[in-house]
């Protein structure tokens, strides 16, 4: 599906972090969500429809710059903790950006004031994962459509000290093959003309 057809786009991550120094700060903090208004929100009709079916181990790193190179400008972000719809003691975080065209974009006072910031944080949530995607085309109240790209079940690459995770491949019988390796994505989700997965070689190091 064609990026031209969308007038804005949202990247939405959902994700617990076991090393908390990974969660970023700098994103504006909204009020914790309860329990009332976890139902409420689920309760929301789904009208968009699914054009990226749920693809685990995918790679995101050139995500947000695509978008820009595409004609969409960051014109909002915020974070917020939630709850878990299968457990509510369980709370996640949710991290939630969102992009428009250059003709519909009226940056909120957030972005005005540190924009760059922002920019990096969502960098850094990108690149240090691979994540399960999804997406949607949503229509909007004006009639347009927006594109909505979810990014679940976070896959850390990096330990807390920078260093990249490393894992032993599995012979037929499970034992360890050779040296441990980075941790590879088996696909990529790129966001330039269109929207579309990349299947990637095994082995291919991403970003």
């Amino acid at each position: 599906m064609n990026l031209k057809d969308f007038r804005s786009v949202v990247v939405q991550f959902s994700a617990t972090f076991g090393n908390q120094s990974s969660i970023p700060t700098s994103i504006p903090t909204r009020e914790k969500e309860g329990i009332t208004e976890s139902i409420n929100r689920r309760k929301v009709a789904k009208t968009g429809e699914i054009i990226i079916q749920p693809t685990v181990n995918c790679s995101v790193v050139q995500l947000a710059t695509e978008l820009e190179r595409s004609g969409f400008h960051l014109v909002d972000a915020y974070h917020q903790i939630r709850v878990d719809r299968r457990n509510v003691k369980r709370k996640y975080h949710m991290f939630r950006f969102v992009f428009a065209k250059s003709e519909y974009a009226h940056p909120s006072p957030v972005i005005l004031e540190k924009r760059e910031i922002v920019r990096v944080a969502l960098d850094e949530l990108l690149a240090s994962a691979f994540w399960r995607a999804r997406a949607y085309a949503n229509p909007r109240e004006d009639g347009s459509r927006g594109l909505s790209i979810n990014l679940e079940a976070r896959n850390p690459r990096f330990h807390p000290d920078g260093k990249p995770i490393k894992v032993y491949q599995k012979d037929e019988n499970g034992k360890k093959v050779g040296e441990a390796l980075p941790l590879t994505a088996d696909f990529q989700l790129l966001v330039g003309d269109s929207i579309r997965l990349e299947k990637l070689n095994i082995g291919t190091e991403v970003g």
